[in-house]
């Protein structure tokens, strides 16, 4: 699998060098909606497109409950999924906290 990429320049450090660096990033072909994702599925499967978005819904939720409890969760070779946090740096530990993601 050909990856596309492309190379960007970046500016690193919190501090008053402000590093600049070049950062490959990648580049995806679009998004694949909910729907065309189960018409693949079923295509490729041979199982009903109902069964399929609601086996997806279930995997979904499921994956929702888990990371939210604080769980990563394996699906095999696909990869693991984990919860994450979005924080900035501050100069002082009292105004450290993650910023909720919804």
């Amino acid at each position: 699998m050909a990856l596309n990429y492309e190379v960007k320049k970046k500016v690193f450090g919190f501090d008053q060098t402000k590093t600049e660096k070049y950062v490959a990033q990648l580049k995806t072909l679009g998004i694949i909606q909910f729907g065309d994702l189960c018409d693949e599925v079923t295509k490729i499967g041979m199982a009903p497109r109902g069964v399929v978005k609601m086996v997806l819904d279930g995997l979904i939720d499921t994956l929702n409950i888990n990371i939210n409890k604080g769980f990563s969760v394996q699906l095999g070779d696909f990869g693991c999924f984990r919860p994450g946090i979005n924080a900035k740096s501050q100069d002082c530990l009292l105004y450290t906290s993650p910023s909720p993601r919804d």
